[in-house]
C-alpha cells in the first residue's frame, strides 16, 4: 500500500507541477506552445524527482514488526526438595537466574521445546 501511495503521490506532483508550469504565473518560459511544453514537462519532472525521493524513502521503510514475545525472568533460590519451573512462550528475552542446593531441581523451557523433556532448557 505504501508504494501505491508514493506513485500516486508522484505522479500527482507531476501532473500538479505541470498544470502550474503550463500556466506560467512567472511570465518566463517561451511564447511557443512546443518549447513551452519541452521547458514545463523539464521542470515538473525535476520537482516530481525531488518529491519522490522522501515518498520512496517512507515506503521502503519497514513497517514496524508487531512485538512477538515479552521479557520473562526469574530470580529464585531452591533448597531441599524445591523445585523451580520456567516455561515462556515467544519470548524475545528468557532469564532464568536461580540457584540450588541439596536435591533441588531447576528447569526452564521456552516456546519450542517440551517442557516435560528433561534437561530441556536447563
Amino acid at each position: 500500500m505504501r508504494w501505491l501511495v508514493m506513485v500516486g503521490g508522484t505522479v500527482g506532483v507531476f501532473c500538479l507541477s505541470l498544470a502550474v508550469c503550463w500556466a506560467d504565473p512567472l511570465g518566463v518560459l517561451p511564447e511557443d506552445a512546443g518549447n513551452r511544453l519541452g521547458v514545463a514537462t523539464a521542470a515538473s519532472g525535476a520537482v516530481s524527482a525531488a518529491a519522490a525521493v522522501p515518498l520512496a524513502w517512507w515506503a521502503g521503510r519497514e513497517a514496524s514488526p508487531p512485538a512477538v514475545g515479552r521479557r520473562v525472568r526469574q530470580r529464585a533460590t531452591a533448597k531441599g526438595r524445591a523445585r523451580l519451573t520456567q516455561t515462556a512462550g515467544p519470548a524475545a528475552d528468557v532469564d532464568q537466574r536461580a540457584t540450588a542446593r541439596g536435591h533441588a531441581r531447576l528447569h526452564q523451557s521456552g516456546a519450542d521445546q517440551d517442557p516435560g523433556t528433561p534437561g530441556a532448557g536447563a
